[in-house]
């Protein structure tokens, strides 16, 4: 098991296969980009899968990046040309309700939390809680694959098999 507070996520440009291999047990709780990869800059990311024994917790915003909370099992953010083929996600992804988030807007998914890019998205699955329990000053972006898209994406086959939640109170959710 893998958890830190010091955990840093680097971005990533290329391919990624994981050979229909499990991530598993590996927990990332901290401040700032809570994600395996903090961007997917032009990536192709294929035939991975995050086990039931990981999790993504955010616990504050990632400061200088919107000031906004980010966690998802993939990426944080992703942007360019991305293609994604079998990424599976059975770990939760998490904002407590302790989270600090940010003024602008905050964002969580299973897959990635903000894609503002274009590509294909190719029988992505989703099995782990996404829960905003936050209530921070500004919107709630959350959702089963990703919690917001910027850009034209054509999903295929994807589906999300989880609960999805956020904080009630916070009128500006999405």
């Amino acid at each position: 098991t893998i958890k830190s507070e010091d955990w840093t996520p680097n971005k990533f440009g290329g391919v990624f296969d994981g050979n229909g291999k499990t991530i598993d047990n590996l927990v990332i709780e901290k401040d700032g980009p809570a994600a395996f990869f903090s961007k997917l800059e032009s990536a192709t990311v294929k035939n991975l899968t995050f086990g039931e024994g990981c999790s993504f917790i955010s616990t504050g915003k990632w400061a200088g990046i919107k000031d906004a909370i980010f966690a998802a099992s993939l990426a944080a953010d992703a942007r360019g040309v991305i293609t994604l083929n079998k990424v599976v996600n059975k770990g939760k992804v998490l904002a407590p309700a302790a989270a600090a988030g940010g003024s602008s807007a905050n964002y969580l998914g299973g897959i990635c939390a903000s894609f503002d890019a274009t590509g294909t998205v190719t029988d992505c699955e989703n099995y782990g809680e996404v829960s905003f329990l936050a209530v921070p000053d500004g919107s709630v972006y959350c959702g089963g694959i990703f919690g917001e898209t910027k850009s034209q994406v054509n999903l295929v086959g994807c589906k999300n098999h989880a609960t999805v939640q956020f904080n009630g109170t916070n009128t500006n959710n999405k």
